[in-house]
C-alpha cells in the first residue's frame, strides 16, 4: 500500500483538502450546535472499527460554524449554516479522519502517552502568560471545563491527531525534476492575445417572453416549482424575568461561565462588558425548573399551548426539533432568549405550484436561460467573422496581472479557461459578457531562478500531497465499511 501511495501522483489538479486540524484553537463553544437524539444510536456514524460520537460531531460542526461565521462577519445564523450543509460537511470530515485513523492503526502508527502530554504542554493557549511559557494546569482544566470535555477525551483527540499526522508524513513526497520542468513550462508559457469584450448586461431586460412560452417552460419543468416543506407546531413560551436579579448571584454565575463571554479577539470579557448577556443567561437558568414543570403539565393536559405556527424547513424552530414525530412534544429548549416547548402537529410535504403562483420564478429562470443562449450565440457569430475586432492585450501567462477593462475576478476566469483550451480562436462566457479572443503568438519565458524553483517545488509538493491523500481516501473508502446514522445524509 505504501508503494502504491508513492506512485499515484498527477499533475497540477486541485482536489479536496482533508482537514486535520488540532482542536485547540479559537474555540468551539457557542458557535453553533446540531442536536441529535442520542438514544437513536451511540454513534452518528461508524467507520471500520471506529465510531463518530455525537460529541465529536457537534465539536466539528461548531468548529466549521466558527470559521464560516468569521467569514460572514459574525452574522451567520443556525438556519444559514445548515442550508450551507455545514452539518454534512462536518460528518464528511470526521468520516475521513476515521478512515485515516483506521489505516494508521493498521500500519502500526501509535502515539505514546509521553507524546500526547508533550503536545498538549506545547500549546500557547495553556502558557502561564505571554512572558512565562510554562504549562499552566489550571488554564488547561478551565479550558476543558468550558468545552465540557474530560482530560481523557481531550488527550484521546490529541492522540488520534498525532497518529494521523504520522501516516500523512508518508505522503510528503518532494517534486522530482520532470515535474518541475513540466510545471515551469506551464507557468512560463505566454500567449499574445487579441481580445474583444462584448458587454451584454443591458440586453437581459430586453428579452421578451410570451405567456405561451412561460406556460410551456413551466409545463416541462413543473416538478422544479413546488411549495416549501413546512411544519405546523403548537407553541408554548416562557419569558425570563430580567427584573430584580441579585447582583452577587449574577457575578457568581459569570465567574462560573465566563469562558462563554469573549470579545472578537477571543479574550474573556470583563463582567461589566458582558453584563447584558450574563443577565439574560442567568435569568434563563432561573427559569429552567419552571420550564420543566410546565413541560410535565402540558404532557398531562393540565395547561394548554399558547399558539400555533407554520414554519419552513430551514427555520430555527424546525432545526431545533428535527427529530420530532407528528404528535410528539419537545423538551424545553432555549431560542431567541426564551424557553420554548413545542408539539409537532403536521408535516406539510412540498406540492407542485400552479402556474400563476410559479410564474415569477418561471420567468426569472427562462429569462436567464435565454440570456445564456444569447451570450453563446453572440460568441459563435463573432468566431465566424474573418477578423476579431479586438484589442491586443499583449502576452499573458497563468500568473499575469490584470491589464484589461475586466474586473480581476473576470480576468482570472478568462485566463483559467484560456489555458485549458487548445484552440487558437474561441470565446469565454462570463455572467453578462462574452470574451472573444485569438492567440496571435506564443513564447516561453525563462523564469527559473533559485527562489522561483523553491517556491514551485513547495507548491508541487503540496499538490502531490493533496492528490495522494485524495487517492488514499478513495482506497480506504473501499477498505473500511462506513455506516451512516445521521438523518438526511448520503455518502
Amino acid at each position: 500500500m505504501i508503494t502504491w501511495m508513492q506512485r499515484h501522483k498527477k499533475y497540477l489538479v486541485v482536489t479536496i483538502w482533508i482537514s486535520v486540524i488540532a482542536f485547540v484553537g479559537a474555540g468551539t463553544v457557542g458557535w453553533g450546535s446540531v442536536d441529535l437524539n442520542s438514544s437513536r444510536s451511540k454513534y452518528v456514524a461508524k467507520v471500520g472499527n471506529l465510531g463518530v460520537t455525537h460529541k465529536e460531531f457537534n465539536d466539528k460542526y461548531s468548529e466549521l460554524f466558527y470559521i464560516q461565521n468569521q467569514l460572514s462577519n459574525g452574522e451567520l445564523t443556525e438556519e444559514q449554516a445548515l442550508k450551507l450543509g455545514l452539518d454534512k460537511q462536518a460528518l464528511v470530515e470526521l468520516i475521513r479522519e476515521k478512515l485515516l485513523l483506521n489505516y494508521a492503526n493498521d500500519l502500526g502508527f501509535y502515539a505514546s502517552e509521553e507524546e500526547v502530554v508533550k503536545t498538549i504542554a506545547s500549546y500557547e493557549l495553556f502558557n502561564k502568560s505571554e512572558e512565562d511559557k510554562t504549562f499552566d494546569k489550571s488554564k488547561y482544566l478551565t479550558y476543558l471545563k468550558n468545552l465540557r470535555m474530560s482530560e481523557a477525551d481531550f488527550a484521546n483527540q490529541i492522540k488520534n491527531k498525532l497518529e494521523i499526522s504520522k501516516l500523512l508524513k508518508l505522503l510528503a513526497v518532494p517534486a522530482n525534476k520532470e515535474e518541475l520542468e513540466i510545471a515551469n513550462a506551464s507557468l512560463n508559457m505566454q500567449d499574445e492575445i487579441n481580445l474583444k469584450i462584448i458587454d451584454l448586461s443591458k440586453e437581459e431586460d430586453k428579452i421578451k417572453l410570451s405567456e405561451d412560452e412561460l406556460k410551456s417552460y413551466w409545463q416541462e419543468h413543473k416538478d422544479e416549482y413546488k411549495t416549501e416543506l413546512s411544519y405546523d407546531y403548537s407553541v408554548y413560551t416562557l419569558n425570563p424575568n430580567l427584573d430584580n436579579l441579585i447582583e452577587s448571584d449574577m457575578k457568581t454565575y459569570w465567574e462560573n461561565n465566563k469562558f462563554n463571554y469573549k470579545d472578537e479577539e477571543g479574550k474573556i470579557k470583563e463582567y461589566e462588558l458582558a453584563l447584558n448577556d450574563v443577565k439574560i443567561d442567568f435569568a434563563l437558568s432561573l427559569l429552567e425548573k419552571e420550564a420543566k414543570l410546565d413541560y410535565i403539565k402540558l404532557k398531562n393536559n393540565e395547561i394548554k399551548f399558547q399558539s400555533t405556527t407554520n414554519q419552513n424547513a430551514y427555520s430555527e424552530l424546525v432545526l431545533q426539533n428535527k427529530d420530532l414525530k407528528v404528535g410528539e412534544m419537545s423538551k424545553p429548549f432555549i431560542m431567541d432568549n426564551k424557553y420554548y416547548i413545542v408539539r409537532l402537529d403536521k408535516i406539510n410535504q412540498p406540492t407542485a405550484l400552479e402556474f400563476e403562483k410559479a410564474k415569477m420564478m418561471v420567468e426569472e429562470d427562462l429569462r436567464e436561460l435565454k440570456f445564456k443562449e444569447l451570450l453563446s450565440n453572440t460568441g459563435e457569430e463573432e468566431l465566424k467573422k474573418d477578423k476579431i475586432n479586438g484589442k491586443n492585450i499583449g502576452f499573458i501567462s497563468k500568473v499575469s496581472k490584470n491589464n484589461t477593462d475586466l474586473t480581476d475576478t473576470e480576468f482570472f476566469t478568462f485566463v483559467s479557461e484560456l489555458f485549458l483550451k487548445n484552440t487558437k480562436k474561441s470565446y469565454v462566457l462570463l455572467n453578462d459578457k462574452v470574451l472573444v479572443y485569438e492567440i496571435l503568438s506564443q513564447k516561453l519565458v525563462d523564469n527559473t531562478s533559485e527562489k522561483n524553483n523553491t517556491d514551485l517545488s513547495n507548491e508541487l509538493k503540496n499538490i502531490n500531497f493533496t492528490l495522494m491523500l485524495d487517492d488514499l481516501i478513495k482506497e480506504l473508502d473501499k477498505r473500511y465499511e462506513i455506516k451512516n446514522y445521521y438523518k438526511g445524509s448520503e455518502f
